[in-house]
């Protein structure tokens, strides 16, 4: 996997912002290219691994980035934590925030305002923990890591249709399943479920704030 580390965290958003603010060329997005940013913004988070829709990603934020119809009210206390982090995954975390942001206020135009209902639907604080327990499993030598997809056990078999936030095989060949809420009820409700598809598999429950 390739990942673009691109420009320091506190400058893209920077020059994020400043794009919005300047209105540069390319005026008013269209309906079309809305919706096509919504759609790889939910590719995104279903397989942030996947270099091809990486590529898309980068596309669409300069898309964003160009549009000064989309104002996308940034959080300067979490973008000042992510620009802390010595993540591989540091660049496509801001990047996801800043997506899951933008498909936040064109899926609920009433609400452009509401920087608190933004950062909830973007959920940077997950997607950093999602990010760091990504790159510990591939160090650690998982296989078979899935994000947001259909439980499988280790062997590869479907043994739920629910879709634990991340799963993966260690290097021990046991399926390891973490789960993100902010309710620890929620989450403890959730690896009660995946415990019962694969009694053989390990699961860690996080509670993100």
């Amino acid at each position: 996997m390739t990942v673009s580390r691109g420009l320091p965290i506190f400058a893209l958003a920077f020059l994020l912002a400043a794009a919005v603010s300047k209105a540069p060329a390319q005026g008013t997005s269209t309906a079309e290219e809305r919706a096509q940013w919504v759609e790889i913004t939910h590719k995104l988070e279903n397989s942030p691994l996947d270099v091809s829709i990486d590529e898309q990603g980068e596309s669409a934020l300069k898309q964003v980035s160009d549009a000064h119809d989309i104002h996308v009210p940034l959080c300067p206390a979490m973008l000042s934590e992510f620009n802390g982090m010595k993540y591989t995954f540091a660049h496509t975390i801001t990047r996801q925030y800043m997506l899951a942001s933008t498909t936040f206020l064109i899926e609920n135009p009433d609400k452009t305002a509401d920087t608190k209902a933004v950062n909830l639907y973007a959920d940077p604080n997950q997607a950093a923990k999602l990010a760091q327990d990504i790159q510990q499993a591939q160090q650690e030598g998982a296989t078979d890591i899935r994000v947001n997809q259909e439980q499988v056990n280790a062997q590869g078999q479907r043994v739920g249709q629910n879709r634990p936030d991340l799963q993966y095989t260690d290097s021990n060949g046991v399926r390891d399943y973490i789960e993100y809420d902010q309710d620890p009820a929620s989450g403890a409700a959730h690896a009660q479920r995946i415990r019962a598809n694969d009694p053989a598999g390990i699961v860690e429950p996080k509670t993100v704030k």
